[in-house]
């Protein structure tokens, strides 16, 4: 017998997420200079890209269903340990605050239809949950930076 089929296309539900950290910058950078807020902007634009520079697909981010090895319907993570790691990374960034207030997250689902569901409110500290069918997308990161003087 032939088999058949439907194909629904859905719109993701997007996991919008902010940043919010504790910096102290490298000797030489200066907390005013444009060029430590567009690396920055450039390395979490590169983790959160569908698309490599080579051309290749991103691995690092993916739909919730690829993430963890829960259940399958149980929210998985991205860790917030991978988006320290983004920050800490970048040239300017010398290191991170080291309480746990120093860097938070936000995370919003956008239902596609004008509205928001908070799934972690400013603030937080925690890995963010991710649904199967939810994508994470960056929305924005501000820094209080400090200067290390030597």
């Amino acid at each position: 017998w032939p088999t058949s089929f439907a194909l629904v296309m859905r719109v993701p539900t997007f996991i919008d997420i902010s940043v919010t950290g504790l910096v102290y910058l490298r000797k030489g950078y200066s907390a005013l200079d444009p060029v430590v807020r567009n690396q920055i902007q450039a390395a979490f634009d590169d983790y959160f890209s569908l698309i490599n520079v080579d051309g290749t697909v991103n691995e690092r981010v993916n739909f919730g269903y690829y993430y963890g090895t829960d259940a399958a319907d149980d929210a998985k993570v991205l860790p917030l340990s991978d988006l320290q790691n983004i920050l800490r990374d970048c040239a300017p960034i010398q290191r991170l605050g080291v309480s746990e207030a120093n860097f938070t997250v936000s995370a919003y689902a956008d239902n596609n239809t004008g509205s928001y569901t908070t799934r972690l409110a400013p603030g937080s500290h925690a890995d963010i949950p991710i649904f199967k069918h939810e994508f994470p997308r960056f929305r924005s990161f501000s820094l209080t930076r400090m200067l290390l003087r030597r």
